[in-house]
Parts: C-alpha cells; sequence; structure tokens
C-alpha cells in the first residue's frame, strides 16, 4: 500500500515539472520568434530567413505535439499500474489484517475458473471449510445458532402440549363432532405410530401445502386404501397439520420473507414474544 502511494506521488511530481517545462519552452520560442523579426521603416524585416523561422516554429510545435502525447500515454499508463499496484496490495493487506469482516476470504479467492470451467466447485469448497472452522474455532459465533435451535425445540414442545391432538383413526371422531371422541377406544400399536410420524414429520405440511379438501377423494384411495371411504380422517389430519404449521414448518412463512435466516428469526421472535 506504501509502494503504490509512493509510486503515485512520484508520477504527479514528474508530469508537473513536465508540464512547467514544456509550458516554459513553449513561451521562450515564441519570444524567440518574435525578436528575430525587426521592424524598420515600417515594415517588417526578418534577421534570417523567413523559412527559417519557420522551420524552428514549426519543430518547436511537433515537439511540443509529441512531448503531450507522451505524456497523456504515460499518464494512462502509470494509471493502470497504480490501480494494479494498489488493488493487489489491498488484497494483500485485506487477506493479512485481522480486524477484517470474517467472510472477506470469499471476495478475495485465490481460486480461478480454470481452463475446463470448473474451478468454482474447488473454490466453493474451500470457502466453505473455511467458514467451518471458523465457526468451530469461535465459540462466540455458534451462540446464536444453538440459541435458535433450543429456542425452536422449546416452541415445539410447548406446540405438542397446547394442542389437542385426538387419535384421528377412530371412526366417533370427525370434523363436525370432536366432543363425541372416546379416548379409551384402544388402537393398534400401528396406527398409532403413523399417526405419530405424521405430527412429528415437518416436511408432510410442505408437501401438501396446496392440498385443497376437494382432492381428498384422490387421497382418500391413494393413502388409506379402497377400504376407507369416510373422509373425516384425511380432512381431520390435514386441518392438524395446517394448525401446527406455524410452530413446525418453513412453509408457514410467506414467500416474500422467505430469506436465508427468515424462518430463524420469526421463531425466534415469537417465541420471546409468546412468553
Amino acid at each position: 500500500m506504501e509502494r503504490a502511494i509512493f509510486l503515485y506521488y512520484v508520477y504527479f511530481v514528474f508530469t508537473s515539472l513536465l508540464d512547467i517545462f514544456l509550458t516554459a519552452t513553449y513561451i521562450s520560442t515564441v519570444f524567440i520568434a518574435a525578436n528575430l523579426i525587426k521592424l524598420r521603416n515600417g515594415n517588417y524585416e526578418y534577421l534570417i530567413s523567413e523559412s527559417a523561422l519557420l522551420f524552428v516554429i514549426f519543430s518547436m510545435f511537433l515537439w511540443f505535439f509529441f512531448i503531450r502525447v507522451f505524456l497523456l500515454i504515460l499518464e494512462l499508463y502509470a494509471k493502470k499500474f497504480i490501480v494494479r499496484m494498489r488493488r493487489s496490495a489491498l488484497i494483500t493487506y485485506l487477506k493479512s489484517s485481522r480486524i477484517l469482516l470474517p467472510f472477506s476470504q470469499r471476495h478475495f479467492s485465490q481460486y480461478s475458473d480454470g481452463s475446463d470451467g470448473v474451478g468454482w466447485k474447488q473454490r466453493y469448497l474451500q470457502e466453505r471449510r473455511d467458514i467451518a472452522l471458523e465457526f468451530l474455532g469461535d465459540v462466540k459465533k455458534r451462540v446464536p445458532i444453538h440459541d435458535a435451535v433450543r429456542q425452536r425445540a422449546s416452541i415445539n414442545r410447548k406446540a405438542t402440549g397446547d394442542i389437542h391432538c385426538p387419535t384421528l383413526f377412530d371412526d366417533s371422531y370427525s370434523s363436525n363432532g370432536a366432543s363425541g371422541f372416546d379416548g379409551n377406544i384402544i388402537h393398534t400399536k400401528l396406527v398409532d405410530d403413523l399417526v405419530d410420524d405424521l405430527l412429528q414429520d415437518e416436511n408432510a405440511m410442505d408437501k401438501l401445502q396446496n392440498v385443497d379438501f376437494s382432492d381428498l377423494p384422490l387421497l382418500d384411495s391413494e393413502l388409506l386404501g379402497d377400504d376407507v371411504s369416510d373422509e373425516a380422517t384425511l380432512r381431520n389430519w390435514l386441518k392438524l397439520k395446517r394448525d401446527t404449521a406455524d410452530y413446525q414448518s418453513y412453509a408457514s412463512i410467506p414467500e416474500s420473507e422467505r430469506t436465508a435466516w427468515s424462518a430463524w428469526y420469526l421463531r425466534h421472535i415469537k417465541g420471546k414474544e409468546g412468553n
């Protein structure tokens, strides 16, 4: 960084001195040309031949013009060189500094795309490893992640305890008469396990988010078989999944708010507001 700044000052001083020299030379040329002409008897008389005087003036003009072009080219190359030097020095400084953002390696990577065009895969994997090692080496960075996991588990446990979850495969239970449910009916372990799996599956709501009640006859034979003719079972299960989706599923978040951290943020804020 210091070297690039020093070269910039050297270039500035050099071009300034050269501009002063060219200006003085041009003024001197005009002054000399004027003194070569002598006024005698009301007429101008050249002390030297007219062609020689024109040659001197034209030569100085060409010299001045080419020097200016040379200065312009020098300025362009100097700017490119200085920018390149400053950029390389800046990258070196950013990589060696310890007061940078933790993800600076993602912006200044030493990998190129490669001749086969797959170099980005190696770069991506290396960046993932660097970030993982960075989080593993710093406990403070892992605290928000662990807090989010514990907060979500707490919210799910609270939601499971607050929501009444009857056994859906009981024939006496329906969407129109939930009060008629007899909790003393003993069901097989297979049915209970199936209900538990449906309630615990977080991906089920994502899959059935767009399922309408008019589609239940199709799901009736697909999921429960042809022996079951009542749609109340699927209707109640779908309603229960929609009720618990606010606590368990990413599908409950509006699409406009689905960013990388929105699920964590909404659950975290909702948990604090609920308490």
